[in-house]
């Protein structure tokens, strides 16, 4: 798949974890068992299909080259042919990475590894492209890491965690988050679900794309130190790129340790982005009340932290999750929707009377013309989406409008796309 475009989106795509991902996975529902298979598989997959699609093609383009030419660039300082030796060199670190992963996934979900093909000529033609579109979503994967576990991310984080952070902060004291439940639909790899638990809540994240359920149970229950792997997540890259060194800069995960987060006492707790949020927000930070003494903030440890797989309008229909949560936290979540109209009425549901919902993202929508299957579809613009939120029943307390942000971009790239996102609170009423 070409990285050629100037949209590039964000993706949520297939289905649990709590500690234990295979809770949530059944073995006996054969559309879900080949859904796992194929996302393990492009895990097994990425390092032989990224040397075949990266340097391999690449090395034969090469070699099609005016023979002056090939003799300028082997020749020093381009030395091309060390620099495909160095990007190989770096798919192996990464895919070592990946294949730790796909380890901890099949066992997380019950899945022998024996029962994956070995070799990619052992795979049907039809399995073929499946797999690479599995690999290209391995690849994302390894951008989302940079985004949501590394420093260099903190900067694409900061914008919408950090104003959800402080919306949080600002509606309850230090000593009333324990028993207050927050919901992360769409919460990828984890970051932002833990940042709110760090805070004193009780976080539940919810995510359906296996890709990203295997990478976020390895984070989450499986590092042990900080800048623990190295990932050389922009390797593939060869547009827009302002050096080699850019292109295969290594990016340390995790910046901290998601067990650390989990544990860090509540009355300590501060914004970590605040320093990079605009300075109403600062000063609106420094008003809060002080922390009160540790002793005198209650800490639960029990449901601290969940996470939940699956389809978000399946996981909280109103059956099972009415009158359950008292904030509801969607960040470049709510144009994943298919019929936003249905996002926004579960969001309504699952909120206690006085919960709040607060947003943020743009309005990139994934299902753009083409709906879900039996299910339809609709794009609407941000007046509509607001009209059908305050319709519905919700009072918009807290806007703002063009806020710049990024999602997994490169930051040495001669091109990033910019969103301008929305940020709202919005009160279900008592």
């Amino acid at each position: 798949m070409s990285e050629h475009h100037h949209q590039p989106q964000y993706q949520h795509d297939g289905p649990p974890h709590d500690d234990d991902a295979s809770d949530d996975f059944d073995p006996n529902d054969p559309e879900e068992t080949q859904a796992l298979h194929s996302c393990l598989l492009g895990y097994k997959f990425y390092r032989a299909l990224t040397h075949q699609q990266i340097t391999n093609t690449r090395r034969q383009n090469f070699h099609c080259l005016p023979t002056p030419h090939r003799e300028t660039l082997c020749a020093p300082p381009l030395s091309l042919i060390q620099t495909f030796q160095n990007i190989d060199t770096c798919i192996r670190t990464n895919a070592d990475f990946v294949e730790h992963i796909l380890g901890t996934g099949c066992a997380a979900f019950g899945v022998d590894p024996a029962v994956l093909p070995d070799q990619l000529t052992l795979l049907p033609p039809a399995l073929r492209g499946e797999v690479e579109n599995a690999v290209d979503k391995v690849h994302s994967v390894l951008k989302q890491f940079v985004r949501d576990w590394s420093e260099e991310g903190k900067e694409e984080r900061a914008p919408g965690y950090g104003r959800v952070l402080h919306a949080l902060a600002k509606r309850w004291r230090v000593e009333e988050r324990a028993e207050k439940r927050v919901l992360v639909p769409g919460a990828g790899l984890g970051r932002l679900a833990l940042e709110v638990a760090e805070m004193g809540c009780r976080a539940e994240g919810n995510e359906w794309s296996y890709a990203m359920l295997v990478g976020s149970q390895f984070v989450l229950n499986c590092t042990q130190q900080q800048n623990q792997f190295t990932l050389h997540p922009f390797l593939r890259s060869f547009s827009l790129q302002r050096s080699r060194s850019a292109q295969l800069r290594p990016i340390p995960i995790p910046d901290i340790l998601p067990s650390h987060l989990v544990t860090a006492h509540p009355s300590q707790w501060s914004n970590p982005y605040l320093s990079l949020l605009p300075a109403h927000l600062q000063a609106e930070a420094a008003a809060l009340p002080p922390s009160p003494p540790p002793n005198l903030v209650p800490v639960t440890t029990e449901d601290r932290i969940s996470m939940v797989s699956g389809d978000f309008l399946t996981c909280y229909r109103p059956s099972v999750a009415a009158n359950s949560f008292d904030a509801i936290a969607t960040n470049f979540f709510l144009d994943t929707a298919a019929d936003p109209l249905a996002y926004i009425d579960v969001i309504w549901t699952s909120l206690k009377p006085g919960g709040v919902w607060i947003n943020f993202g743009p309005l990139l929508w994934h299902f753009d013309g083409k709906g879900r299957e039996g299910q339809g579809g609709v794009e609407l613009t941000l007046e509509e989406v607001l009209y059908v939120t305050e319709l519905r029943g919700f009072r918009i307390t807290e806007r703002e409008s063009g806020v710049p942000s990024f999602y997994t971009s490169d930051r040495e790239s001669m091109g990033r796309w910019a969103y301008q996102c929305e940020f709202w609170v919005a009160e279900k009423p008592m």
